[in-house]
């Protein structure tokens, strides 16, 4: 799916492609959406924000108001998809000070601050270090390639040197916003 880089569960498409242009309409961004928790008890975690122009003329950033106006438009049409067999819990927030990271937009803003990253599988270093998942450390760059998960990569860089990590092979990342 256009727009995402990281690791994405189906349902999770699915719900990013339900929830995105409804988000669009009522004037704000889909930052991120995960489903998290258990099969019987799924919790939709969805953070939003409002498109960067709107920041930019002055207007404050996500706030209670807005969460509360999406999660009142979004709860109904949830009851419509009906995306779980059972109940599950809708929570709408703004992507907060450790925001998850997904589109190449947001990782391009994320360039220069510090991130940590999950791949899904465990990635060869030199010896003497050990293959590892978790990676730590500044988001030196950020290599769109031709928008696929295939083509993207991005560098970050730690204690040990410098890694490149294709969109393919992350799981989840998460932004350490410098506030400064």
């Amino acid at each position: 799916m256009p727009g995402n880089c990281v690791f994405k569960t189906p349902k999770e498409l699915e719900l990013i492609g339900k929830v995105e242009p409804v988000l669009e309409g009522m004037g704000f961004q889909l930052w991120d959406l995960e489903v998290i928790g258990s099969e019987r008890n799924p919790i939709v975690r969805i953070s939003l924000e409002k498109p960067a122009e709107n920041v930019a003329l002055g207007e404050a950033n996500i706030g209670i108001e807005d969460c509360t106006e999406a999660h009142r438009e979004l709860g109904p049409l949830f009851d419509v998809w009906d995306p779980f067999t059972g109940a599950y819990t809708l929570e709408v927030s703004s992507p907060g000070e450790h925001a998850s990271l997904r589109t190449v937009r947001q990782f391009e803003m994320a360039r220069g601050d510090e991130v940590e990253i999950v791949t899904l599988e465990a990635k060869p270093l030199p010896p003497p270090a050990k293959p590892r998942k978790n990676w730590k450390g500044r988001l030196v760059e950020v290599f769109a390639g031709d928008g696929s998960a295939e083509e993207g990569s991005v560098l970050i860089e730690d204690a040990l040197g410098q890694h490149a990590l294709k969109w393919k092979e992350i799981r989840s990342a998460q932004w350490k916003r410098n506030w400064a």
